[in-house]
C-alpha cells in the first residue's frame, strides 16, 4: 500500500517537471541499468537502491516518505540536468555549472527548500571538487599538440602553462539559478 502511495505521488511530482518516465524508479523490481529502484519493508522503511548488472551499488534507507521523494527527485533532475546540458553545452565553462544550475531550479519546481538543498549539497561539492573552466580548452589544445608531434611530457608541460588547473572562475560559485517565491 504504502508503495502504491508513493508510486502515485512521484508521479504527479514528475508531472510538475516534465520528467521523462524513463527516469522514474521501480519499485520492489530492480533494472538493473543503474537507475533507482524503491523496496518497502515490514518496519516501515523506505530503500532507495541503485543496482547494475545484479551488483547493487547504493543503498539509503529512511522511513520519511519527504526524504525519500527527494532522493527519488534527486535522481531524476540531475539526468535530466545533465541531458540538458548536453543540448546547451558551453565549452567555455565547466559542465557542472549548468548541471548544478538546472538541477536547482527543476528541484525548486517541486519543492523550493529541495531547490535550497541541493544548491548547498552542489556549493560543498564544489569544495571538494573546484571548477574547471578551462576542460574543453584544455582537452582541444592536447589534441591540437598530439597532432603537431608533441610527446606527452611536453603536451602536459604546454598545456598546464597555457591553462592552468585553477582559473579564477573556480574560485567561488554562485547559483545563476532564481528560486521560487515562497508561498
Amino acid at each position: 500500500m504504502q508503495l502504491i502511495k508513493l508510486k502515485t505521488r512521484v508521479e504527479r511530482l514528475a508531472f510538475k517537471i516534465d520528467a521523462p518516465t524513463h527516469l522514474l524508479p521501480t519499485y520492489h523490481i530492480p533494472r538493473g541499468d543503474a537507475l533507482p529502484h524503491i523496496e518497502y519493508d515490514t518496519t516501515g522503511q523506505f530503500h532507495f537502491v541503485v543496482s547494475e548488472r545484479g551488483q547493487e551499488l547504493k543503498r539509503k534507507t529512511t522511513t520519511e516518505e519527504n526524504e525519500i521523494l527527494y532522493w527519488i527527485f534527486s535522481s531524476i533532475t540531475y539526468y535530466m540536468a545533465t541531458a540538458y546540458e548536453l543540448k546547451h553545452r558551453n565549452r567555455n565553462q565547466d559542465c557542472k555549472r549548468m548541471i548544478y544550475s538546472k538541477q536547482e531550479v527543476l528541484l525548486s519546481l517541486i519543492d523550493p527548500k529541495w531547490g535550497q538543498r541541493i544548491h548547498l549539497e552542489h556549493q560543498y561539492h564544489i569544495e571538494q571538487h573546484p571548477f574547471d573552466d578551462f576542460m574543453f580548452l584544455r582537452m582541444d589544445y592536447t589534441d591540437q599538440l598530439k597532432e603537431q608531434g608533441y610527446t606527452e611530457l611536453e603536451i602536459r608541460n604546454l598545456v598546464a602553462k597555457k591553462y592552468p588547473k585553477k582559473s579564477p572562475k573556480t574560485l567561488r560559485y554562485r547559483s545563476t539559478t532564481t528560486l521560487p517565491e515562497r508561498s
